[in-house]
């Protein structure tokens, strides 16, 4: 699933990263530091209280989880993109 940043300058592919927390009521994505790419940290979006940031978090975890079954009842992914509310 790519994930849109709230200020639209980044989109984010949700398989490539291994954590999105909260911090100081932003959303962060990254990755563990590794010897080829290193540290990267972005804030997904900004938001008035840390309880709001939680509700955009579960948003996306609804979004993730997301599946269909197609005729022969075989469950596919459907591809997603998320984009990050304003508020």
């Amino acid at each position: 699933m790519l994930i849109v940043s709230q200020n639209k300058k980044k989109i984010i592919n949700l398989n490539t990263i291994q954590y999105i927390n909260i911090f100081q009521n932003q959303l962060w994505a990254g990755n563990i530091p590794n010897n080829q790419l290193g540290d990267f940290d972005t804030v997904l979006g900004t938001y008035e209280t840390e309880e709001r940031a939680k509700e955009v978090l579960q948003e996306i975890i609804g979004e993730y989880k997301q599946w269909n079954k197609d005729a022969n009842n075989a469950v596919t992914i459907i591809p997603k993109v998320y984009e990050m509310p304003k508020e």
